[in-house]
């Protein structure tokens, strides 16, 4: 688009007769400051002053100033045309784009979605105690943490079973809380206490002796910076915890 020209006054319109009036004034307070006109009257009688001649005056030039400079209509369209066009060409306003997710988020957003497979227990270690006054169980369990989250346990609920029965406690932690940082390894111990009845019963069975530990939750915070983390993990325990292996 061509770029409007600067203005420029139309100085032949000074001879035109939208200049007249100007011209008329400014004759006017020309004759004041000659004070030769005598017949304003005493309601105009400032204007007869040095102050009130030069007002006219300037009045005067500011008038032939706007019929100088006030632009044609002629002008006035053309400016409006070229407004016209160069909104016309102007280019649409384009879409400003999400930004791309950071590494950070992706592994964040990776590892909710995989979490179960990234966070295991590799070893289950059973260290029955059948001859205790309250006969019970301690199973050690290895937890690795792959996720970039680290975790604290909050509660462990549910029951232990032995052929199909529930044992008649629940299990529950030693020395809480337990918390596992993201990339560590962290042992847990849990207490099973058990009857003097199925302590014998235990110590006695052959074979590959086990506990049903898959009705057992483990309620986990997750701690994380990241806002699009989850806020729980539930990790549900085994059914094959092996308690002895006697052929």
């Amino acid at each position: 688009m061509e770029t409007i020209p600067p203005r420029v006054g139309h100085w032949k319109r000074l001879s035109k007769i939208e200049a007249v009036p100007a011209w008329l004034v400014i004759g006017w307070g020309l004759i004041e400051a000659l004070h030769t006109l005598h017949f304003i009257g005493d309601h105009l009688r400032w204007l007869a002053t040095p102050t009130g001649n030069l007002f006219v005056i300037f009045f005067g030039f500011a008038w032939l100033f706007a019929v100088a400079f006030w632009p044609s209509r002629t002008q006035r369209i053309v400016e409006a045309k070229d407004v016209a066009i160069d909104a016309k060409n102007s280019p649409p306003p384009t879409e400003t784009k999400a930004a791309a997710p950071s590494w950070w988020d992706e592994m964040v957003a990776d590892d909710a979605k995989k979490i179960k497979e990234r966070l295991v227990v590799i070893q289950i270690e059973p260290q029955p105690h059948f001859t205790a006054i309250e006969p019970y169980i301690e199973f050690k369990l290895t937890f690795v943490n792959a996720t970039v989250f680290s975790f604290i346990l909050e509660k462990i609920e549910g029951e232990t079973y032995f052929q199909r029965s529930p044992l008649a406690q629940h299990p529950n932690i030693v020395d809480p809380p337990f918390t596992l940082r993201h990339g560590a390894t962290g042992v847990m111990t849990i207490r099973q206490c058990l009857s003097k009845e199925l302590a014998q019963t235990l110590a006695s069975a052959r074979g590959h002796v086990k506990l049903d530990f898959s009705r057992i939750c483990f309620s986990f915070f997750v701690i994380s910076a990241s806002v699009d983390a989850p806020k729980k993990f539930f990790w549900f325990g085994s059914d094959d915890v092996t308690v002895a292996n006697r052929d």
